[in-house]
């Protein structure tokens, strides 16, 4: 039995091309989507420590002084406006 290549084939070929190029960009959708929950994880658990130390800084004196040195370091003029004009623990 012999068999005939039609046009149909092609038209097969192609659209197994375009599956795995849906494939490729699903994938590549998939891995942007769990790089921006991973960001967005980090940062909240960021927030969630800075948050606590404040807290912790309110009522323990080491605390307080870590809270200050951090302070300190900061280099960014940005980063240092957010702490300007503040009490001493907070």
């Amino acid at each position: 039995m012999v068999k005939i290549i039609t046009a149909n084939t092609s038209k097969k070929q192609t659209k197994r091309v375009r599956t795995a190029t849906q494939e490729a960009a699903q994938a590549e959708l998939d891995a942007t989507r769990a790089a921006t929950a991973a960001r967005r994880q980090d940062t909240r658990r960021k927030v969630v420590i800075g948050g606590a130390l404040m807290a912790l800084a309110d009522r323990d004196p080491v605390a307080t002084q870590m809270l200050e040195q951090l302070k300190a370091n900061l280099t960014r003029p940005a980063d240092k406006a957010l702490f300007e004009g503040e009490d001493d623990n907070g």
